[in-house]
Formats: structure tokens, C-alpha cells, sequence
């Protein structure tokens, strides 16, 4: 870990103004069944070394019919890991690829009804504490809207030259 620690010193004197984790579930066994990985202790690290070196940390977790009933334990596990950045629960969005796996994996209007209540009851409890982003997906909504309601207007994706124990 000693060596991830470094990347993130790195990376905040080069100027990057936060960094995005992922997770998949807030439990190591649903975050290891969805990815069919055993990440979830690493990457619950690698948020305690964003957290400690006072680094901005975007959690991001991609909602679907498996984990989308999840999402108050998602906020909650967020919360854990730090507060004081972003919690982005990004809906699937059945573009390209995924669009083979819509069937399976696009949730009930039910689902995203009760997930929306959930989240405006957190938002409203937590204040600034975090803040809470969702994105529904397209399919339930009348056109294609912006990412993140405009907020995200520049991306950029940094992949790992090694893999990280």
C-alpha cells in the first residue's frame, strides 16, 4: 500500500483534483458476486489512503437490478469511507455493449421509484456531509439527458501501469 500511497502524492502535485473509486455493492460478498473479483478489501483501503493524504474522492457505484435495493447500505458505507467528497450512483446506461445485458440487468421503474425516495431522504439527513449524485438511466426517462445533469463536463480516465495487491 505503501506504493499506491506514493501514486497519490503523485498525483495531487501534478493537479488532479480528485479521484474516483468504484465499487459494485457495499459488501464484500455482493461487490465480489457482481464482479466475480476479491477487490473489495483493497479498494476499501485504497479509500482510507485517498481519505488520509486529504485527497478528494468521488465513490462511484454503477446501479442495476441487483444492487439498486442496496442503495441506502451504498450511502451508508460512502459515508464510512469518508464524506466530505461525492457519492455518484450512476444507473446503468444500456449503450454499446451493455445493451446486451438490458434484459438482465435494467431495473423495474419500482425499484428506481423506491431508490429515488432513499436517496432525496439521505441527501436531505446528510447536508453537506456528501454529495449525492444520481443518474437514472434513459430508458425510464422521456429524452437522453447530460451526464450527471451537465456537471461532468470533462473526463479523464487513468488506468494503473501495474496491478495493485
Amino acid at each position: 500500500m505503501a506504493a499506491v500511497a506514493a501514486i497519490i502524492v503523485q498525483m495531487k502535485d501534478a493537479g488532479l483534483d480528485h479521484i474516483q473509486l468504484s465499487f459494485q455493492n457495499s459488501t464484500k460478498e455482493m461487490n465480489g458476486f457482481l464482479t466475480g473479483t476479491k477487490t473489495f478489501d483493497c479498494k476499501s483501503r485504497v479509500a482510507k489512503l485517498i481519505k488520509q493524504h486529504d485527497y478528494p474522492m468521488m465513490l462511484n457505484v454503477v446501479l442495476h437490478r441487483y444492487n439498486l435495493d442496496h442503495v441506502e447500505r451504498i450511502i451508508e458505507m460512502a459515508l464510512k469511507m469518508g464524506g466530505g467528497g461525492y457519492l455518484k450512483l450512476a444507473n446503468t446506461q444500456y449503450y454499446g455493449w451493455a445493451l446486451v445485458s438490458r434484459a438482465q440487468l435494467l431495473p423495474t421503474r419500482a425499484q428506481l421509484i423506491h431508490a429515488e425516495t432513499v436517496v432525496n431522504t439521505w441527501r436531505a439527513k446528510v447536508g453537506n456531509k456528501i454529495c449525492i449524485l444520481c443518474l437514472v438511466p434513459d430508458y425510464f426517462e422521456a429524452r437522453p439527458k447530460a451526464c450527471m445533469h451537465s456537471w461532468g463536463a470533462v473526463f479523464l480516465a487513468a488506468a494503473a501501469a501495474r496491478r495493485w495487491r
